[in-house]
């Protein structure tokens, strides 16, 4: 039976580095991951990491960007203290070994990213977190005495003891099917998030909540589950990311009509607005689009009569999105057209209001 005094559930970057912190203090670590650890969803990260390190910036100004890009929901604690602490771990992966870019003068290089004052996002080409995390798993092996490394290993339940603490947690070795418990003092989750209940999502297939739905079952709170992240540049139902450094190397949003739409949205930042202030003007743009192309469509009032001869389309609203529907076309007169509402542009007006502001 594996003991050690800090066992880690999830190797992406987020654990990967606080297995990392925890073996540098001399004690014994353990860090558990269904997948390889470079394998790991942090993969996806491609634009880079903020933090205030340029001269003229300060960890104040990107505390108050990151709150203003929260719509002030966030908690303002946990802001302070990773802006404040972010130059500094930045510094630190550069002596890990992480090869950031770096500008003419030879100095760490910077791109502009969306929702920011200014260009502070470090970052490697657009394998970011690729590169992170190899430097990582590189460290982890280096301390191949202290940390112990479960590799395919999939966590099924936390453990705990008569008084309701945490002392470890019950796994299953995906490669042979043999199911093990795994004794610790102290448990630190960090196996990501739950973006495959969401299709399309740029989350990975292993992206399942096990690490949220762990924590619940055995009485943990969860806060903030409603806070999904909606990126406005991917492959359409495809769930293929577009990095955000695209827009902050210059590229350009247009609609259907070849317009460069954020200009009505939010003219100051245009593109690199936050991502909440674009997927919401990207949703407005396809809503006045459907909403015009409905308004010129007939309406189904009695699908039991119509014929099999030419058939019609018909747009109904489910959620925010337009459903198109293809029925055959009535034997009897068409039917006078009637403007449909968009529930949508109803319930986003106030917001985009808001929006035009930034």
């Amino acid at each position: 039976m594996p003991r050690h005094d800090v066992l880690v559930i999830g190797a992406g970057l987020a654990g990967q580095r606080a297995a990392l912190a925890a073996a540098e203090t001399g004690v014994s670590v353990g860090i558990v991951s269904k997948v390889h650890p470079v394998r790991s969803h942090s993969n996806a990260a491609q634009g880079g990491i903020n933090a205030a390190l340029q001269e003229g910036d300060s960890w104040e100004s990107h505390a108050f960007d990151t709150i203003k890009g929260s719509d002030y929901l966030g908690d303002q604690d946990a802001i302070s203290i990773m802006c404040r602490e972010a130059p500094e771990e930045i510094l630190h992966l550069e002596h890990l070994g992480v090869p950031f870019h770096r500008n003419e003068e030879g100095k760490l290089g910077t791109r502009a990213f969306g929702g920011a004052s200014q260009a502070r996002t470090y970052y490697v080409a657009d394998i970011t977190g690729q590169a992170i995390m190899h430097v990582l798993y590189e460290q982890l092996m280096k301390h191949s005495d202290s940390v112990s490394r479960y590799e395919e290993y999939f966590t099924t339940s936390l453990a705990l003891d008569d008084s309701g603490s945490c002392v470890g947690a019950v796994m299953r070795n995906i490669r042979d099917g043999s199911m093990e418990l795994f004794e610790a003092k102290n448990v630190i989750l960090a196996t990501g998030g739950n973006g495959q209940v969401w299709q399309p999502t740029t989350n990975a297939l292993i992206c399942t909540g096990d690490g949220i739905a762990q924590a619940y079952r055995v009485g943990a709170p969860l806060m903030d589950m409603e806070m999904i992240q909606y990126h406005p540049t991917t492959l359409a139902g495809k769930g293929f990311l577009i990095t955000e450094g695209a827009r902050g190397e210059g590229a350009h949003l247009l609609n259907a009509e070849g317009e460069r739409f954020m200009e009505k949205y939010a003219p100051n930042k245009m593109e690199l607005a936050s991502r909440d202030v674009v997927s919401r003007a990207e949703q407005t743009e396809h809503c006045a689009r459907s909403c015009s192309s409905a308004a010129t469509s007939p309406v189904s009032t009695s699908p039991a009569s119509r014929s099999t001869s030419s058939p019609v389309t018909t747009t109904r609203w489910v959620g925010s999105r337009p459903t198109s529907t293809v029925r055959p076309r009535s034997q009897a007169s068409t039917p006078p057209v009637r403007q449909r509402a968009c529930p949508f542009m109803a319930a986003t007006a106030s917001a985009q209001t808001r929006c035009s502001t930034r």
